[in-house]
């Protein structure tokens, strides 16, 4: 019996480097009788083409190559594809959905891991890469790193590499780069290394060095490159990976370490995917006056805490409905055996909203994120790059749900850092779910999507002397670019921190949200000379140019003032 089936396609390849990154086809001769691919035809979209002169072994493979010249390149947003006998009649036929540095697989659909002309499961997959590989290899990535992977920067992301080889390999003949376009942003260091041998890098946006790459790896997913000379040895497409949980190879498999290894053998589980977070029934809500019950659905077995701790396999295993009874935080994680436990679903109930007027937030978190002497809040003030995974919960007066998501809990403030009442700020990024909160938070003001957020009781000295200023010239001046604020009650866990003012971050997405433009223009500078944001070059530039020149004479008056708003 003839049979062939497309078995493998990708649509944008930025991680396939043996095919120089073109988009492909792979066919599957799944019949028992060998063909010549000269007998059919290809069609892609409306484009129906000859296949070419080929031989392929029944149980074999062949990939071709979509360059759009014998082959039509394959559509990003989706196509349709067939394979059409000699006479016309279509043998085969799928449609290829959207995707983004994805590979599609007829057995599974989108994916990360390509295996052009072999098995589409782990073994082939394996068995691509070891046939394609270079000695020298992108062993692992950690692109959401909170404590899995304790360098000399807390919460670095980090790549390894490693040789494969038989033999010693001088690093410095490669490069090491997240962007296509630009392959050699990091040149490896002048070392060798022994065959086994493994070297971690930090991923930071700090000058490259010895052990920094100058560039930081995305949790949202991107691709790795390693280079030598003008071409790429190998390539890791990293998906979006969760909190604490890496990206690499075991035996030439690709896949997640629910326990990385990094600078080691990468001996631990390999997991092919990340279960789904599972639904709780009853959203957050306030205002309860009685008890209720609430179901978990999702891929099982399911673990469940109340207390707002991250469940584990010797938390409580759900088997039905749960009764609330009291204020808690329900949090529940999917746990399959074959896949890394799923992020945790949190859900907040509370029976005493109903004394209060203003909105209420809580902020979730274990509480080891704020005691642990090592990397929580409460003991390590002073670390201004310190963030725990924490979920921020708005519940308006009358109890109901206006926002949930997970986001990352730092202090924030200067001096009241050491003092009992802190500053905090709630960021919004990929390792923790969504990179930004879509909600128009503030009701005078016109703006739907924060990266981050923070609370603040006032300035040194009298709370409300902060507020009452944003308040005075926000109602008498117009064309004031302040920040937004409104009150609300806080909670931390289950502790109640008081009446705080939810104000906008000052940050890029500030400015671009009141001002226009794009955050990657945006340079802030504070107190004259210390940089936050972007570069202060042209800043110190006006700065010495005012220093001088006698801004008495219109020229120069003019030169400053096409610079800067002098009105304000």
């Amino acid at each position: 019996m003839i049979s062939l089936k497309i078995t493998e396609a990708c649509a944008d390849n930025d991680f396939v480097w043996t095919l120089n990154f073109q988009d492909y086809l792979e066919i599957h001769n799944d019949g028992n009788i060998d063909v010549n691919l000269r007998d059919f035809q290809l069609t892609v979209g409306k484009k129906t083409v000859p296949l070419p002169d080929a031989a392929v072994k029944a149980g074999a493979y062949h990939v071709l190559i979509c360059d759009g010249k014998s082959i039509p390149k394959l559509s990003k947003s989706g196509c349709a594809v067939s394979i059409l006998d000699e006479n016309g009649r279509t043998m085969d036929a799928v449609v290829l959905p959207a995707c983004k540095n994805q590979v599609w697989l007829r057995e599974s659909g989108l994916g990360y891991v390509p295996s052009p002309g072999f098995a589409n499961d782990s073994q082939g997959a394996g068995a691509w890469y070891e046939s394609v590989r270079d000695d020298l290899i992108i062993g692992e990535a950690l692109s959401a790193n909170f404590i899995a992977y304790q360098g000399k920067e807390r919460g670095a992301d980090a790549l390894e590499i490693c040789n494969a080889g038989q033999e010693p390999i001088r690093l410095s003949d490669y490069y090491l780069s997240d962007d296509r376009k630009e392959l050699r942003k990091f040149r490896l260091p002048n070392v060798t290394l022994a065959p086994g041998e493994c070297r971690v890098f930090l991923c930071t946006d700090e000058a490259a060095d010895r052990s920094h790459t100058g560039f930081k790896l995305s949790s949202g997913g991107e691709q790795v490159y390693l280079t030598k000379g003008t071409g790429v040895t190998d390539a890791l497409n990293l998906p979006p990976l969760p909190l604490d949980v890496s990206y690499g190879r075991r035996d030439g498999v690709p896949g997640y370490f629910a326990q990385p290894t990094l600078g080691g053998a990468n001996t631990s589980a390999l997991y092919g995917r990340v279960a789904d977070q599972p639904v709780i029934s009853v959203p957050s809500s306030g205002g309860h006056t009685g008890a209720f019950t609430v179901a978990i659905t999702g891929e099982g077995p399911l673990y469940y805490t109340t207390d707002g701790s991250t469940p584990t396999r010797e938390s409580a295993r759900y088997t039905k409905p749960i009764t609330i009874e009291d204020t808690a935080t329900l949090r529940a994680v999917s746990m399959p055996q074959d896949a890394v436990p799923s992020r945790a679903a949190t859900a907040e109930y509370r029976f005493d909203t109903d004394q209060y007027t203003l909105p209420t937030v809580i902020i979730s978190l274990d509480r080891d994120y704020m005691t642990n002497r090592s990397y929580g809040l409460l003991h390590n003030t002073e670390d201004r790059g310190l963030e725990v995974p924490a979920e921020v919960v708005f519940l308006n007066p009358d109890g109901s749900l206006r926002f949930s998501q997970a986001c990352g809990l730092s202090i924030a403030g200067q001096t009241s850092r050491t003092k009992e009442n802190k500053g905090w700020k709630v960021s919004f990024r990929n390792k923790y779910g969504e990179d930004m909160l879509k909600d128009r938070v503030f009701d005078d003001l016109d703006v739907d999507s924060f990266d981050s957020l923070v609370f603040r009781l006032g300035t040194t000295g009298n709370p409300i002397h902060d507020i009452l200023g944003t308040a005075v010239g926000a109602g008498e001046m117009e064309d004031v670019l302040y920040q937004h604020y409104r009150p609300v009650n806080l909670f931390i866990g289950r502790a109640f921190y008081g009446v705080y003012y939810l104000r906008e971050h000052v940050n890029a997405n500030f400015i671009v949200n009141h001002l226009g433009g794009a955050e990657n223009q945006v340079d802030m500078v504070y107190c004259v000379d210390e940089t936050k944001i972007g570069s202060g070059d042209d800043w110190l530039a006006l700065v010495n140019y005012c220093q001088t020149h006698d801004l008495a004479d219109q020229a120069c008056y003019d030169h400053v003032a096409q610079q800067i708003n002098v009105q304000s």
